[in-house]
């Protein structure tokens, strides 16, 4: 299913009422019946899914820099019921280990346990094991981030208006590819910075 279809009813609410609309460019902003659904997708779908600073900055310590709520809640419902792939260090900072209601794949070249994991040795062993799947989301940490975008498709970035003191892992590069969706956020009591959802789709000529 497209974003605004699985993106949740209270964001699509906050949405109406701010009049605020997606771009119009992509196809996320498009309707398809069912069987022009199933003959639109004809691929699996591999998406990058992060919080990034003003620089891009993504985490200090193996740790998030901005952990927040409605962020936090974002990434659940957009990876629930998909594939997760991740490095080891990404396995490691998660609180709980593997997530809940969602396939997890960790790439390490170790053979250390990963329970409730499928443990794979590259990023392109991690793709053959998701021939079958819609939608893919790489969730980190850096290096899986700079070898999956020359293959992915879809950019789900929170942008967060902020400069962290300390940063030590970085997003890659991402100032080519369209934007197609964006949705501002003010800071308040649960978000202390301002921020936006976006999503961004690779130029058609790097697909």
């Amino acid at each position: 299913t497209d974003y605004l279809s699985r993106i949740s009813a209270r964001f699509r609410q906050k949405l109406g009422q701010s009049g605020q609309q997606p771009l119009s460019a992509g196809v996320e902003n498009q309707e398809f019946s069912p069987s022009e659904r199933t003959n639109h997708r004809t691929r699996m779908i591999l998406s990058l899914i992060a919080s990034v600073a003003k620089n891009r900055a993504i985490g200090y310590q193996n740790k998030l820099l901005y952990p927040f709520k409605d962020d936090l809640e974002r990434f659940k419902q957009l990876t629930t019921d998909h594939t997760v792939i991740m490095g080891r260090r990404t396995f490691e900072s998660l609180p709980n280990g593997a997530l809940p209601h969602r396939r997890n794949i960790v790439i390490s070249r170790s053979f250390a346990s990963f329970p409730g994991c499928v443990r794979v040795s590259s990023f392109a062993e991690a793709l053959e094991q998701c021939q079958n799947e819609e939608e893919v989301f790489i969730i980190g940490g850096e290096q899986v981030y700079k070898e999956a975008i020359n293959r992915a498709e879809k950019l789900y970035l929170t942008e967060i208006d902020a400069m962290p003191e300390h940063a030590d892992a970085f997003f890659p590069d991402y100032q080519d590819w369209h934007r197609t969706y964006y949705e501002t956020h003010k800071k308040g009591e649960y978000n202390p910075f301002t921020f936006a959802f976006t999503v961004y789709q690779k130029p058609i000529l790097c697909l």
